[in-house]
């Protein structure tokens, strides 16, 4: 039986995942240049680790070291990714023209938040 809880997580992770997505995708149509394909990466690799996060649940990863460690990397690389993302804003948007640079950290923001909220609502 689905409970009302897991319901609402569910809802609300998608809401942020969708919203994440079409910001970004807004984000690029709207970009005044042609947009560099590596400014993919860091969403790619932030929904990647967020979907890698949510292998394991909140019960597993305080038993076991290995879940521990893998949280541990994947929520490194989702940091890493927000990163990238404000580097990749500040270094290739000026700033009178940079909504798709703030598209760009809004998606892994949203994603990294997302992935938190599926994580620690599942429990």
């Amino acid at each position: 039986m689905i409970s009302l809880k897991g319901a609402l997580v569910g809802v609300f992770t998608g809401i942020f995942l969708a919203l994440a997505w079409v910001l970004f995708i807004d984000g690029q149509v709207h970009s005044p240049d042609r947009f560099p394909p590596l400014h993919i990466l860091p969403p790619l690799f932030a929904t990647l680790a967020a979907v890698m996060m949510n292998l394991v649940t909140v019960k597993v990863a305080t038993d076991d070291t290995r879940a521990k460690v893998w949280l541990f990397f994947w929520v490194t690389v989702q940091t890493i990714c927000v990163g990238s993302a404000i580097f990749i804003l500040s270094t290739e948007y000026p700033i009178d023209d940079n909504y798709a640079g703030i598209t760009i950290m809004l998606n892994t923001v949203f994603i990294m938040f997302a992935a938190f909220l599926f994580f620690i609502g599942r429990a």
